[in-house]
């Protein structure tokens, strides 16, 4: 989609009939949402990569926290991830 959408954007040299835009303006959306998604993609891969590892016997230990139950937090008044 990046690659396609990018070679249709700058094949296009024509401009829009009404607003008298170039088309390249109308095209770059496609590559521009290609590269974002492939960004989201590498982010929610690396995430993965890590909840993995760190739940992993043999990963790194003392990383992977379990989270407290937010009632319970809230009925002794402490916040989460303060030590007291």
């Amino acid at each position: 989609m990046t690659y396609y959408g990018m070679k249709v954007t700058v094949a296009a040299h024509d401009r829009s009939p009404i607003l008298e835009l170039s088309r390249h303006i109308w095209y770059f959306c496609i590559p521009l949402a290609g590269m974002t998604m492939i960004a989201y993609s590498i982010r929610n891969f690396i995430g993965q990569v890590l909840e993995i590892r760190h739940s992993v016997p043999g990963g790194r230990p003392g990383k992977a926290r379990p989270k407290a139950d937010p009632r319970a937090l809230r009925a002794t008044g402490k916040r989460e991830g303060v030590e007291s």
